[in-house]
């Protein structure tokens, strides 16, 4: 299920199984951050709430949509609950395929956020030894 630009991402990133806990499941909290970042109007909130509980995904205002997303290094073997689940490792294949082929722009940045710029380290460092190895053949 592909998540586009105008949804809004409710989830956790755990370090072990992709799960979410009990508050990212209670509809009074869930409600309170659909309302608070305005998503939609509190009148609405608790019908929006129970369809996203229900499915994982609800359908916004002006064509955004609400999903519940866990981010985790495996699967819960006991996933009851409808959410999406995101293996983390899928999440470092994207970013190191995204950094490598926008190499030649990314090249110049110095990122500020230490997750992104411990892997274009890791980008600059292959680069380097990708050249190495090529002028030596």
């Amino acid at each position: 299920m592909p998540v586009g630009g105008a949804d809004m991402l409710i989830g956790e990133v755990k370090e072990g199984r992709a799960e979410l806990n009990r508050a990212c499941r209670d509809p009074r909290v869930l409600e309170v951050v659909l309302t608070r970042f305005g998503c939609c109007p509190p009148r609405d909130a608790a019908h929006i709430v129970e369809l996203l509980i229900r499915t994982g995904t609800a359908p916004l205002a002006h064509g955004h949509t609400a999903r519940l997303v866990a981010f985790g290094v495996a699967e819960s073997p006991h996933k009851e609950d409808a959410y999406l689940i995101v293996p983390l490792g899928h999440v470092v294949t994207f970013l190191q395929e995204h950094i490598r082929e926008h190499w030649h722009i990314l090249r110049h940045v110095q990122p500020k956020d230490a997750a992104f710029g411990c892997l274009t380290l890791l980008e600059k460092a292959q680069a380097g030894y990708r050249s190495a190895q090529q002028d030596r053949s």
